[in-house]
């Protein structure tokens, strides 16, 4: 037996192909850098974000959306929490 890799070979792939393809998916499934990193076995997350690094730029979009409606949550919040009924003044 050759190894898992050499059945593989006449389809043009090979293990650092596969394990690139996996580190991809992972970044578009959402993991974070350090998952991706601990998976990868890299030494720091430096090393996986000078990878893979350019795969990450649409986050930055989920990021200003998430901050988005953590706004208009806390604004909603805060408005109904702000809201105080009027008391009365009249002396019993």
């Amino acid at each position: 037996m050759l190894g898992a890799g050499a059945d593989l070979a006449h389809l043009g792939l090979t293990p650092h192909k596969l394990r690139h393809t996996a580190a991809s998916a992972a970044v578009a499934a959402g993991a974070d850098v350090k998952v991706i990193q601990l998976l990868l076995g890299h030494k720091d997350a430096t090393e996986t974000l000078n990878t893979y690094g350019h795969l990450w730029p649409d986050r930055l979009d989920e990021v200003s959306q998430a901050f988005e409606v953590a706004r208009a949550q806390a604004l909603a919040t805060t408005a109904h929490v702000l809201h105080v009924p009027k008391m009365s003044t009249a002396a019993s």
